[in-house]
């Protein structure tokens, strides 16, 4: 079941138990701040592989809110990202074709399921959500182009458009390394998606949108992400750095640091 470690300055590190319904096994929960309120959206294995939410009340504590609708498939994990004060919750739905499905929270109507009929997520891997500018992006490992990445991408007006990352350029994409998904970030304005590359020997690659041009490739050239893992990424004082796990130095954790 879902654990949180909570740290505060007077007591320290300290760990709370939710005690609700368990995850599916293989899956992990993804969190998010909404409105100021912290939400965490699982797997719920008690509720037919659906997706539940742990949100936090200030007066009431953590409540268990159970979504209902269609379950994912199985080894997949929802991503959640904020735009504006809406969350969006993707997941691989199992009863659609393992396609890609969003949750979307609306005012009036509450959860809302949006199915986006797309190419299909390849097996064991999750999207990555994410909002840059005035768009809503979940990247996945795209089975039906040989484990390429492709992006969803929403924006006002245009709504739903699904990109194919490196379809019509001159160099060939390449393909994802087995069993991992992407990680994706907002560098100065940039939008850039990490993922093991398979044609570089399951090393980190990057994807990268400058905004008004086009997807360019760059691989690390590096060591080896361990199979069945992915890249985390994030911000640390204005550099970006992407973690993973590297399997040339015993599946301990390397940084691939900006500068």
């Amino acid at each position: 079941t879902i654990a949180d470690w909570t740290w505060t300055t007077t007591g320290g590190w300290g760990q709370y138990f939710l005690y609700g319904d368990a995850l599916a096994p293989g899956t992990s929960p993804s969190a998010a701040i909404v409105n100021g309120a912290p939400h965490v959206f699982f797997v719920d294995a008690a509720k037919g592989d659906t997706i539940t939410d742990w949100v936090w009340n200030p007066t009431g504590g953590w409540g268990q809110y159970f979504l209902h609708g269609d379950a994912a498939a199985p080894d997949t994990s929802p991503s959640v990202v904020q735009v504006g004060s809406t969350p969006n919750v993707f997941f691989v739905d199992a009863a659609k074709g393992e396609t890609l499905t969003d949750w979307v929270w609306n005012s009036g109507t509450g959860w809302d399921q949006q199915f986006l009929y797309g190419d299909k997520v390849a097996p064991g891997t999750s999207p990555s959500a994410i909002a840059a500018e005035d768009q809503t992006h979940a990247f996945f490992v795209d089975v039906t182009r040989g484990n390429r990445l492709t992006d969803w991408n929403w924006s006002q007006g245009a709504g739903w458009h699904e990109t194919r990352l490196g379809e019509g350029t001159e160099s060939e994409p390449t393909a994802a390394a087995e069993g991992t998904r992407p990680t994706s970030i907002v560098v100065n304005g940039a939008l850039d998606v990490f993922y093991g590359d398979a044609s570089a020997g399951n090393a980190i690659s990057e994807w990268s949108w400058h905004g008004g041009s086009s997807w360019e490739q760059f691989p690390f050239l590096g060591d080896e992400i361990a199979k069945g893992t992915h890249p985390s990424a994030l911000i640390v004082n204005g550099t970006p750095n992407v973690f993973f796990v590297d399997a040339a130095k015993g599946d301990t954790i390397a940084d691939w640091t900006w500068t």
